[in-house]
């Protein structure tokens, strides 16, 4: 079997493709931790992620780093800062998952060599022991999604992938890790990459194709 029979368009894995090499080559969200863990927090209550989750990662974007008010993690953590993220996205608990994750980052010179490093060692089997998968809040989504955006090839199992595994790919999935070892072996089969894979559900199941931007 190949991704063709599986209904994906050409375009639709090409997208894919694009948003999987930004990871791969550390240059999702032009390789910006504060963006990254925004994304990845403001990902983790399940709101459409092209017209919701990346706009408003991309309003903080134009508004904080563009101008250069906000560069790194250190600085996200003013109060100033962080009362605009929850202008963006009322939610304490995603608000509070964003400080906890860039308190932790902005304590490392190079803010994103720490975060591809941590992502690398992480084990999503042990999430609830890591440094940062013990922070309240923190799933195995968010946990998955912020190793993937640094450039680790592996399965985000939120409910759109393990739906998608279970209906489309035929696959007995039970819980999120059944999701990452499974899609992983799926993903090989039909020819993707994991986080190939991820993005090619996300980008089809979506429906909005011509709302997508690259970042």
């Amino acid at each position: 079997m190949n991704w063709r029979k599986l209904g994906f368009k050409e375009e639709e894995i090409e997208e894919a493709r694009r948003f999987a090499e930004l990871c791969y080559n550390d240059k999702r969200w032009n390789g910006n931790p504060v963006l990254i863990i925004l994304d990845a927090c403001f990902d983790s209550i399940g709101l459409n992620y092209f017209s919701v989750v990346f706009r408003k990662t991309y309003k903080f974007y134009l508004e904080k780093v563009k101008t250069g008010k906000v560069i790194n993690c250190k600085d996200l953590l003013t109060e100033q800062n962080l009362e605009y993220v929850r202008s963006l996205l009322n939610n304490d608990r995603v608000v509070n998952c964003i400080k906890k994750i860039c308190e932790i980052v902005s304590k490392n010179e190079n803010e994103y060599k720490f975060l591809k490093e941590w992502a690398f060692r992480a084990d999503p089997y042990k999430f609830k022991e890591d440094i940062i998968g013990k922070i309240n809040g923190v799933g195995i989504n968010t946990f998955q999604y912020l190793r993937m955006q640094v450039g680790v090839d592996t399965i985000m199992p939120d409910k759109i992938i393990i739906k998608w595994l279970k209906e489309r790919a035929g696959l007995k999935i039970d819980n999120p890790f059944d999701a990452i070892e499974k899609g992983h072996k799926f993903a090989s089969s039909i020819g993707l990459k994991d986080t190939e894979l991820c993005w090619a559900i996300w980008i089809s199941e979506s429906n909005e194709f011509n709302k997508i931007i690259i970042m």
